[in-house]
């Protein structure tokens, strides 16, 4: 994922950055939302300010999503993005996402299924799930897709779905930060709620990141084409006997379970079979070349309920590997997993890790010298010695007119050599989010950064 996904983190947006923090921290009665503009007409030092979460430029304003009331908790602002904060998160997001992937006609209008990138809202409390549309309770273009990821995310955490026709829709929100991604920049997002209070106690962080966490790596897997990805099969289990192979015997069984509906929860996009399963060597799928790289095709080998299990076995001796030069070497290796439905939707990659090793120990043969010797020798010499050397003595040298002065030779140069920069190994950077989280696939760009940064570093 670090290879293939951009991370981008924005802490504490939404009402606590920076002055609106102060408040909440140090005056916990009041339960403060809002940044400190006192300048909305409030008179009240407990109520001023503006809910920057009703503030962006899609919906605003709308209906009863919002208030006009500069003391109420969910004022609006004077107008979109009045707040530089707002302000600032928007026109970045705006650089961020592609303007060519934008609709002319967002709410009728499906955002498309090769659509890039996916903005995660994080807030507390209260254990939701939610995504558009917020600004009613109205299903979006794109809400099979959306109710998909929803039920995914829930999956793993188990909270309840703040969605558009569904019993646990709260209330409308005109302005938020969800929508306006989605809407005005047709990138998927969703939000979620954590917790179970407004000042969570930092005994429950654990817990809470313990049943968050992987649904975020799920999200991180979709992020390249969200509303399609999130239609295909899950990989919910991948193996291989053991993580290590010995070079000497050349096989390992790799076993992968997938499924369509075990992690959709009755989502009608995940009613389809899995069609296949396509296993990749050192290679993500997005980056295979024809003919340069290595794959096979698994076979289904039985179903259980709605999870299929497929096999492989694979000898990495045999010409099964696509370039010969690239056959199984000593070292770590990455297996990756892609399956397929029945109705064509491939879904997230999963891989994993296997170490290849030599295990035999066994001394190896020393050559045989041209000319027998006493003791023996690496390599043949040109003429017996009574001792081994390593290489030929050359004849003593005898002085003519004049003598000849030795020059020495250091065995190692003491200036230390400098690596080209292709041989610079990459280096991945991994980002702890708790607040906000913005996955867009820009793999080129991501490694390019990489390097950029390796030659600022020496």
């Amino acid at each position: 994922m670090l290879i293939s996904s951009l991370f981008i983190i924005i802490t504490c947006d939404n009402a606590h950055l920076p002055d609106g923090r102060y408040v909440a921290e140090n005056d916990k009665g009041i339960y403060w939302r809002k940044n400190l503009n006192d300048e909305g007409g409030c008179s009240s030092d407990e109520d001023y300010g503006v809910d920057i979460n009703r503030n962006f430029d899609f919906k605003w304003a709308d209906k009863d999503g919002a208030s006009n009331d500069p003391c109420d908790s969910d004022y609006h602002g004077p107008s979109p993005e009045s707040e530089p904060e707002t302000k600032a998160v928007s026109q970045y997001a705006r650089d961020l996402f592609p303007e060519g992937q934008r609709r002319s006609d967002p709410l009728n209008q499906a955002a498309g299924e090769d659509t890039m990138g996916m903005y995660i809202d994080i807030h507390a409390s209260g254990g939701y799930i939610y995504f558009p549309w917020g600004h009613e309770n109205k299903r979006s273009p794109d809400d099979d897709a959306l109710q998909a990821l929803g039920r995914k995310i829930q999956f793993y955490n188990n909270y309840d779905l703040w969605a558009p026709g569904s019993p646990d829709f709260q209330y409308t929100a005109a302005g938020d930060a969800s929508d306006y991604m989605y809407g005005a920049l047709s990138t998927a997002s969703f939000g979620l709620e954590l917790g179970e209070d407004f000042y969570e106690s930092c005994n429950n962080f654990p817990e809470i990141v313990r049943i968050n966490l992987p649904g975020l790596l799920y999200a991180t897997k979709i992020s390249k084409q969200p509303f399609s990805l999130v239609k295909g099969p899950d990989i919910v289990d991948m193996s291989v006997p053991s993580p290590t192979l010995s070079l000497f015997s050349g096989e390992i069984v790799v076993s992968v379970q997938a499924s369509d509906s075990q992690r959709a929860a009755g989502q009608s996009t995940g009613d389809q079979g899995v069609s296949s399963v396509q296993l990749y060597l050192d290679v993500h799928p997005d980056d295979y070349q024809l003919g340069r790289d290595t794959t096979w095709m698994m076979t289904l080998k039985g179903t259980n309920s709605d999870v299929y299990t497929f096999e492989t076995e694979i000898n990495f001796d045999a010409a099964e590997i696509a370039v010969p030069s690239q056959r199984i070497t000593s070292g770590r290796h990455i297996l990756y997993a892609q399956a397929k439905d029945s109705d064509g939707y491939k879904g997230p990659v999963s891989s994993l890790f296997f170490d290849a090793e030599k295990t035999d120990t066994s001394s190896p043969t020393p050559r045989p010298s041209r000319f027998p010797s006493r003791f023996p020798t690496r390599f043949p010499t040109r003429f017996p010695t009574r001792f081994p050397t390593r290489l030929p003595t050359a004849p003593p040298i005898t002085p003519t007119k004049a003598p000849i002065t030795p020059v020495p030779i250091s065995k190692t140069s003491s200036t230390p050599t400098k690596l080209p920069s292709n041989q610079v190994r990459n280096t991945s950077h991994a980002l702890f989010m708790f607040t906000l989280i913005y996955l867009y696939h820009m793999h080129s760009l991501y490694r390019t950064s990489q390097l950029r940064t390796l030659q600022v570093l020496q």
